[in-house]
């Protein structure tokens, strides 16, 4: 077992520094392991519920936009994932589920041999198979003399673009076998020779078309979803959409991806709202990291709209029917083609150009009173009760706003039918102000809650509010008793 106590000591090392735990009979090798001491570097969290576990290691991914890991036990803890699986998959957020699986040797041939008659009932035939179509990658470790690799290949993929979670399960024979150590590190053991891919732009020739055609746009639109999800990837919008005064919505966001305070924000939408008035208007759309950028059955750009389309994920490839049609598509990583994007637009005459700047100023006097009016809308909703006396959405979001003056509050909303009012009342101008589960399944909430502390922890911000709103039966779904039990057990301010 002491390979496996020399991993964890290197784990933090290839970028992973919390790893949230629901230990079994498959783990007591680990257990040694966490004994030793010998990864000062990983933190270790216990969770009593595996979905409240991988929820954790989202948020904190999340916020943090580094990976973390859970280790869950065998089939049956795998199952146990629930739909925290679906929420990270589709989410693109960069996890390591480990699993340890049933003993594979039954009469004391090996160390770790079975010893219990649960090693035969949870044996099934193919345990990757429960997760295999969420992962972006999955394996097992058979030896422990490529488990470092395998560890370092599975991070690559899950922090590379586009990112997402990776599975790998180990029997206990594996885990728990001797062998010797060889402080030397080979190179294929080198978490620096084992990187994920750089960040991927867009070439010159994109550049130039892409700019060309925002800058003799009458009335762009850009579309987002998650382009959020970096810091960077915030800026670079906010950049690019002040430059030319180009108008942003954001369509079922995962992260909020634009100063709700700014004139050029067009709002939120989920499902209903009918047509936006700026999608229809629009000449020109450019679609930014976007799983579903409109619901045409609802609303749509005119027929005559060029469209234009920047993703990490442009083909939806775990996506089994999507489309949008458009006159070029690029594979990229937003926070860098946006940067480069707003750079190549600076360098071009036209931007100075009388006719170009008229229309910048025609735009921006056009959307100042849009967004007048669509406040004044805003607000009348936050001072009106409902006609029974009751307490809206609106009217809370309003009151705590204020009551959180001069706090600095991250959100995290699963308040599903109320997912626009949370969004459009809260007033964010921040990066990772307000996140998503970046999925449909339930419950994400209290767990990614736990998470989100720990990694405000991890960056000396202990004193922002996190502020997690739930609704149509998420509360109940998110096991809250689990997360109020690791809240206290790791001292979280609740």
């Amino acid at each position: 077992m002491a390979w496996l106590e020399q991993r964890l000591g290197q784990q933090p090392y290839a970028g992973v520094t919390h790893l949230f735990v629901n230990l079994g009979s498959a783990h007591p090798a680990f257990l040694s392991a966490f004994a030793s001491g010998s990864h000062p570097k990983l933190q270790l969290f216990t969770s009593p519920n595996e979905m409240n576990a991988l929820s954790a290691a989202s948020g904190f991914a999340q916020l943090t936009g580094r990976p973390a890991a859970v280790l869950v036990h065998v089939e049956c803890g795998t199952q146990g994932l629930a739909g925290a699986v679906h929420n990270v998959s589709k989410g693109r957020i960069p996890v390591v589920i480990l699993a340890g699986t049933v003993p594979i040797t039954q009469e004391g041939e090996l160390r770790g041999s079975r010893n219990e008659y649960i090693h035969w009932i949870q044996d099934v035939p193919d345990q990757r198979a429960i997760v295999r179509q969420y992962m972006r990658y999955e394996h097992e470790i058979r030896t422990p003399y490529n488990a470092k690799q395998l560890v370092l290949r599975g991070l690559q993929f899950a922090t590379s673009t586009p990112q997402g979670p990776v599975y790998l399960i180990a029997a206990r024979e594996t885990l728990e076998a001797e062998i010797p150590i060889d402080s030397t590190v080979k190179a294929s053991q080198d978490p620096s020779k084992t990187t994920s891919l750089e960040l991927t732009g867009l070439s010159p020739k994109a550049l130039d078309e892409l700019a060309e055609a925002l800058l003799k746009a009458m009335s762009p639109l850009i579309v987002t979803s998650y382009c959020g999800r970096s810091a960077e990837g915030f800026e670079g919008l906010k950049d690019l959409a002040n430059l030319l005064a180009i108008p942003v919505h954001e369509n079922a966001p995962i992260y909020n991806n634009f100063p709700t305070t700014s004139s050029l924000h067009q709002g939120h939408q989920w499902n209903g709202g009918g047509q936006l008035p700026a999608l229809a208007e629009a000449d020109l759309v450019l679609v930014i990291d976007a799983d579903v950028p409109w619901i045409a059955a609802q609303s749509r750009p005119s027929e005559s709209a060029r469209i234009y389309h920047l993703d990490s994920d442009p083909l939806k490839e775990g996506t089994t029917l999507w489309t949008l049609p458009c006159e070029k598509r690029w594979k990229c990583d937003s926070s860098l083609a946006l940067q480069q994007l707003a750079e190549t637009i600076r360098s071009k005459q036209e931007l100075v150009a009388s006719e170009t700047q008229t229309r910048i100023k025609a735009r921006t006097d056009r959307l100042m009173k849009r967004f007048a009016a669509r406040q004044s809308r805003l607000l009348k909703a936050e001072t009106s009760l409902a006609h029974s006396g009751r307490l809206t959405v609106p009217y809370f979001m309003a009151h705590l706003r204020d009551a959180c003056s001069g706090i600095r509050v991250v959100g995290l909303n699963e308040s599903t039918t109320n997912l626009g009012n949370v969004a459009n009342h809260l007033h964010h101008s921040e990066a990772h102000t307000l996140i998503g589960s970046g999925g449909g399944s339930l419950g994400w909430y209290s767990g990614a809650a736990v998470g989100a502390s720990l990694a405000l922890r991890s960056v000396g911000r202990e004193d922002d509010l996190i502020v997690a709103f739930t609704g149509d039966g998420t509360w109940l779904f998110g096991v809250p008793s689990c997360a109020y039990w690791m809240a206290k057990n790791i001292r979280l301010r609740t």
